[in-house]
């Protein structure tokens, strides 16, 4: 069972809006989503009724959006809306890393790379947050592995660190006693079968 709620919209305060896209100006869409703050949620429209029964003065005024909870699962958002782009920094995949010598302040939201440009880079990241008393640099929407033996540089800032150490997060039984996940993997690879011939499998 999904979380559900109906936004009503006038479509006048819609037009206000000014929505950029093709025909985005002219009315919500399937997908959209919005952001309740009496929640604190993201709610994503599932459906857009714009053909009521009922014509108020002559003609359709309001939008009803049925929607649903919305689960983040590491999509980024930029909407410049702090409390809606702090969702993506508080529940992103992130790695944490303690730095060593350098100078400067890493920004949160910043660009930061390996390498000698950022143009150039093929180790990416952003930055989540930075504790300059721990020397602690949370990265998110990383591309690329992380070098040890590199500085991570602030595109925007100009820091530079290099590392002390970090979560390099390489198998789940490296880091927790108890997972067994690439256990059972390893383990179903052997017993199941999806061939074409055999889309089931077999024992």
């Amino acid at each position: 069972i999904k979380d559900q709620i109906t936004f009503t919209v006038a479509r006048r305060r819609w037009a206000e809006l000014n929505v950029q896209g093709e025909g985005r100006a002219d009315a919500p869409a399937e997908g959209d989503l919005i952001y309740f703050p009496t929640t604190e949620s993201l709610f994503q429209v599932m459906f857009v009724e714009d053909e009521s029964v009922f014509y108020q003065t002559g003609g359709l005024q309001v939008y009803d959006l049925l929607c649903e909870m919305f689960f983040y699962s590491d999509q980024s958002l930029n909407t410049g809306i702090e409390v809606i782009d702090a969702i993506e920094r508080a529940q992103s995949y992130s790695i944490d890393f303690t730095m060593d010598t350098g100078s400067g302040n890493y920004t949160v939201g910043e660009q930061v790379y390996q390498g000698a440009s950022l143009a150039a880079a093929t180790v990416k990241g952003e930055v989540s947050s930075w504790n300059a008393t721990d020397k602690l640099l949370n990265l998110i929407n990383m591309t690329g592995n992380f070098s040890g033996t590199v500085n991570i540089v602030g595109d925007s800032s100009s820091a530079s660190y290099s590392i002390s150490s970090f979560d390099a997060q390489t198998s789940a039984a490296d880091t927790a006693a108890s997972a067994d996940n690439a256990e059972i993997e390893a383990a179903a690879d052997a017993i199941i079968d999806f061939t074409e011939g055999n889309p089931f499998g077999s024992l």
